[in-house]
């Protein structure tokens, strides 16, 4: 449809692995035969248990894992077949945040670094528009000026994670694929996140592929809800 920002036809992506008791390859169906689209400024939930094929899902959309079949088109754009996708207009329109906060920071770069490089690598090369893109992403999510020369170890779990959702939207794409965002933080600060997507979604125009094990989480901020079963989607 004209207003699809991202559609996924017959998308598998398999792996060939060793067999310990035949000795044999055998073939591991990770993500198969999944079919789906999100439209702008929608949040789609993807639920399902462990080892479903979820994260690999989001690697594939992210062009990270080459599918085994099926097509991927983020944005009108085909980022599947042969032709690797490229990767510096994906990070223009496909971010995302990642489960662990503290895992997915660099310890060694303050605040101001993890923000400002993403802008420098694109092209913006004005200090004072990194600067001012920077401090203005800063307080989108909550975080104060004087954060800006701190490492991620100074902060708390839910400030790292501010600062991973800051990250992936300093850029401003339209596609947000959210891997788990609040199953490591303390329950306390859960809702203070999930509400912080919600407002920078309506904020910024975007759309969220919502990964989650909380039926609750994806309840409250979906759209719809598409059940991941050992590599299909089972149910929309």
């Amino acid at each position: 449809m004209a207003d699809s920002l991202l559609t996924l036809d017959d998308l598998a992506v398999h792996f060939m692995v060793g067999s310990t008791f035949s000795g044999g390859v055998k073939t591991l169906k990770a993500v198969d035969g999944v079919t789906l689209e999100v439209k702008a400024g929608e949040c789609l939930g993807l639920v399902g248990e462990s080892g479903c094929g979820k994260s690999t899902l989001a690697l594939a959309i992210m062009g990270l894992l080459l599918p085994t079949r099926g097509l991927i088109h983020v944005d009108n754009q085909q980022i599947s077949g042969s032709t690797p996708p490229d990767r510096m207009a994906m990070a223009r329109t496909v971010q995302m945040v990642f489960q662990d906060p503290y895992a997915s920071l660099n310890p060694r770069q303050t605040v101001r670094r993890t923000l400002a490089d993403p802008l420098r690598l694109h092209g913006v090369g004005d200090k004072a528009e990194v600067e001012a893109r920077v401090m203005d992403m800063m307080a989108k999510v909550g975080l104060r000026p004087e954060h800006a020369d701190r490492y991620p170890h100074e902060f708390s779990g839910g400030q790292r994670q501010r600062i991973g959702i800051a990250r992936a939207l300093i850029l401003k794409p339209k596609l947000v694929i959210c891997d788990e965002p609040v199953s490591a933080l303390d329950v306390s600060i859960r809702a203070q996140i999930i509400n912080l997507l919600l407002e920078l979604k309506d904020e910024m125009g975007l759309a969220y592929i919502m990964i989650s094990h909380d039926l609750g989480v994806c309840e409250h901020v979906s759209d719809r809800v598409a059940v991941m079963y050992l590599g299909p989607i089972r149910a929309h």
